[in-house]
């Protein structure tokens, strides 16, 4: 039995673990156009040495019942070597409005918008999926919130 629990502690000491998480970034349009605009930017870290294959980014928002995927914006099924980090950012409305979605409007008619963040990857042959954190667009703040 001790054997059989070493064993089971050793495998889950080889498993990758993910910190993924959404920040608010106000930021000027371009060197040229001083229109401060809201950037959502999601910042992963790999928080232990053991590398990820296989690892796909999935995001989405959700109003009502349509929900528009942003895991375009992501690579699908890449490395991440341990203790590595990355970020990716996109200006928020431009992203959504070019998805059909517009983000200010959908929620002043009371509506709830709902960022989702989860991810994909391979470990010992199977496939993982973890669910990170909800985010509820505050239209007033302009800028996502924890649910």
């Amino acid at each position: 039995w001790s054997y059989l629990q070493t064993h089971r502690a050793f495998v889950l000491s080889q498993k990758p673990a993910l910190l993924l998480f959404v920040n608010n970034l106000k930021v000027q349009r371009s060197p040229t156009n001083p229109e401060i605009v809201h950037m959502t930017q999601v910042a992963y870290r790999n928080t232990t040495p053991n590398s990820f294959y296989n690892l796909t980014l999935k995001r989405s928002v959700t109003v009502s019942n349509r929900t528009i995927d942003l895991s375009d914006l992501f690579t699908p099924r890449m490395y991440m070597a341990g203790r590595d980090e990355r970020q990716r950012q996109f200006v928020t409305l431009d992203e959504l409005s070019a998805k059909g979605l517009d983000l200010n409007a959908v929620t002043e008619r009371g509506n709830e918008a709902i960022l989702s963040l989860r991810y994909e990857f391979t470990f010992l042959g199977h496939a993982e999926v973890v669910t990170v954190q909800d985010y509820k667009w505050e239209r007033d703040k302009q800028f996502w919130s924890v649910r």
